[in-house]
């Protein structure tokens, strides 16, 4: 039963691997991938041989049939990621991120941000989200003469 158990997230990590491989993202690949496709790639020809051709085409259909549940699941978490990113910031938002009135001035916009900024900027060890919310209600804030009201 173990050895079953044991193929069956074989057939996940290899299903995995295939799809890193087809995504565009990834172009370079890690010492540790290449690695791990080729432990995995033992590993499955040695299944191969303890089990047999009946029970390897069980497993490949089995294969088959979760392999599109594992591209679905790598779309929907690239789309919510995605939409994490496009999140819009309200007016009132920008304000209270960067710790202004509404009435704020160009430059005491600016003299918030830079000083947010040089405490949470992630090359000094902040927060990349955090400094990507300050950049976002910087721009919303600092349209001209077009800023909401």
């Amino acid at each position: 039963m173990i050895f079953y158990i044991a193929l069956i997230i074989l057939l996940i990590c290899l299903a995995f691997i295939f799809l890193n491989r087809k995504s565009n993202r990834v172009r370079n690949t890690s010492k540790f991938n290449k690695l791990f496709s080729f432990g995995s790639l033992i590993a499955a020809l040695f299944i191969i041989l303890r089990v047999g051709s009946i029970k390897l085409a069980y497993f490949a259909n089995l294969f088959l049939a979760i392999l599109p549940f594992i591209k679905n699941f790598r779309v929907q978490s690239e789309k919510i990621n995605a939409s994490s990113d496009r999140q819009e910031v309200s007016k009132n938002e920008a304000c209270e991120i960067l710790g202004v009135n509404k009435n704020a001035s160009e430059e005491e916009i600016k003299a918030a941000y830079k000083k947010l900024i040089l405490k949470n900027h992630p090359d000094h060890g902040g927060s990349k989200y955090i400094a990507q919310k300050l950049n976002k209600a910087k721009d919303i804030l600092l349209k001209g003469d077009s800023r909401n009201e």
